[in-house]
């Protein structure tokens, strides 16, 4: 309820949301096609769970399927298609590079032209040896362009708890940065 009042606020009518757990591609066109009526635009579809969508494959077919047909209802609306798909169980919550990690990962990143990877930062002040705390207050995005140039931007973002609205933040990526055995090439920086 708090997160439904707090989107209300921000976009009223203008956001339409489904709660609908066995969508499929022609469930989203008919969606895209209702809305389009009543308000007479859409910009942006998100699909939350990718695993969700219906399909008796597996996962790396029912994932090469379902990111085919969402690109082909990008391109057919003329929208920003953003799926979110969860990493894999018992990934660190701090893990930057996220592409081997994603469900179906080969081909919902072949599939599609950008990724967003939004990871935890740790609290280094009130993590111990077998307990680690993650910041509330800022957060780690990475995007990946990949149709573009191939490279990483690396933000760090500003998360009001109140509000749920993330925001510019100040902080230099590289001082949150994970610290991990180097593996040679590049970093991804930009």
């Amino acid at each position: 309820d708090f997160i439904q009042k707090h989107i209300v606020e921000m976009y009223g009518s203008r956001l339409m949301v489904s709660s609908d757990g066995s969508m499929n591609s022609d469930h989203y066109r008919q969606a895209l096609l209702d809305t389009r009526e009543r308000l007479g635009r859409v910009d942006i579809l998100v699909v939350d769970g990718l695993s969700m969508m219906e399909g008796s494959e597996s996962e790396l077919a029912s994932a090469n399927k379902h990111t085919k047909e969402l690109k082909e209802l990008a391109i057919e609306f003329n929208i920003a298609v953003f799926l979110i798909v969860h990493a894999s169980r018992g990934e660190a919550l701090d893990t930057r590079d996220l592409r081997n990690k994603i469900r179906g990962s080969e081909k919902v990143i072949d599939n599609s032209d950008a990724a967003i990877y939004l990871s935890q930062i740790v609290d280094a002040d009130k993590s111990f040896d077998n307990l680690t705390e993650y910041r509330k207050d800022i957060g780690y995005i990475r995007c990946y362009n990949k149709r573009g140039s191939g490279n990483y931007t690396n933000v760090v973002y500003d998360f009001d708890e109140n509000t749920l609205l993330m925001s510019e933040s100040y902080v230099d990526p590289r001082t949150v940065e994970v610290k991990t055995k180097s593996s040679g090439g590049n970093d991804g920086w930009i």
